[in-house]
């Protein structure tokens, strides 16, 4: 039997400027150049992420500078209130800081109420934080801003010059000492000590109707009149449209503190 020899198979040869060029030499040239890049450390990629700096959060940084805004707040309120007070106006910072303090002093009052049961009235039971803490807080921010549009209208009655959220932004002032004495009052019920968390917190409440009063003086000293503001007859007018909105509401207030003990 005869040996068959088959010819080699023929490259695909192609020409390039006149030459023959293998298709073997481009796969080589191609792997030579692949060969020659250097190839980037996975630890350096991780180093360029880390080192891009990221943008900071516009919500966090707006809560730290309100945070700042208001730290900045409390230390003129503690030591010279009557100043700090008549150096407020209704700008953006000075009404937040009003909305914190009726907010803190808000819920304070409530939270006294609501730990003072498990001291001696567990025998009724746990009252839920919601009767006994949230709606409670609705109320006293619903009477606290009613008491400063109460001095609202008597200031206008004299047509002094200012705004609503000046008169807020006063009366929070007056209102930090009486926040701070009502949050005292909170841990002093925690560790039974009734009789003087209730000192702590009927001063807080007394405080309450003298920022009411300081605060009009404020206003008529920084604030101009067309007409005489008789100081006699603005604590008058206060006072009396402060008792009304107290009795209106208070008795809703008291009946939402005392539903869930019994």
């Amino acid at each position: 039997m005869e040996n068959k020899h088959y010819p080699p198979e023929e490259e695909d040869i192609t020409y390039e400027n006149g030459q023959q060029v293998s298709p073997h030499a481009e796969e080589a040239a191609i792997t030579e150049d692949f060969s020659t890049e250097e190839p980037v450390p996975y630890e350096t990629e991780q180093e360029q992420q880390q080192q891009a700096p990221s943008e900071p959060n516009p919500f966090v940084e707006h809560v730290k500078k309100v945070a700042k805004d208001y730290w900045t707040f409390l230390p003129k309120a503690i030591k010279n209130p009557y100043e700090a007070s008549k150096q407020t106006s209704d700008g953006l910072t000075h009404m937040i800081n009003a909305i914190i303090t009726v907010i803190i002093f808000a819920i304070s009052v409530p939270l006294q109420t609501y730990f003072m049961p498990r001291g001696f009235l567990d025998v009724f039971g746990t009252p839920s934080l919601w009767d006994a803490v949230m709606v409670p807080t609705f109320l006293l921010m619903l009477i606290l801003v009613l008491m400063v549009v109460v001095k609202f209208l008597v200031v206008r009655l004299f047509k002094a010059t200012i705004s609503f959220v000046a008169i807020l932004a006063r009366f929070s002032v007056f209102l930090v000492i009486p926040t701070i004495l009502a949050l005292i009052a909170i841990p002093l019920v925690l560790l039974e000590l009734f009789t003087l968390s209730s000192i702590f917190f009927s001063i807080a409440v007394t405080l309450l109707l003298f920022s009411s009063v300081a605060t009009l003086f404020t206003i008529k000293e920084t604030s101009a009149t067309e007409h005489k503001f008789d100081m006699y007859h603005a604590i008058i007018l206060t006072v009396v449209g402060s008792f009304i909105i107290i009795a209106l509401l208070g008795d809703a207030l008291m009946t939402q503190f005392m539903n869930p003990l019994f």
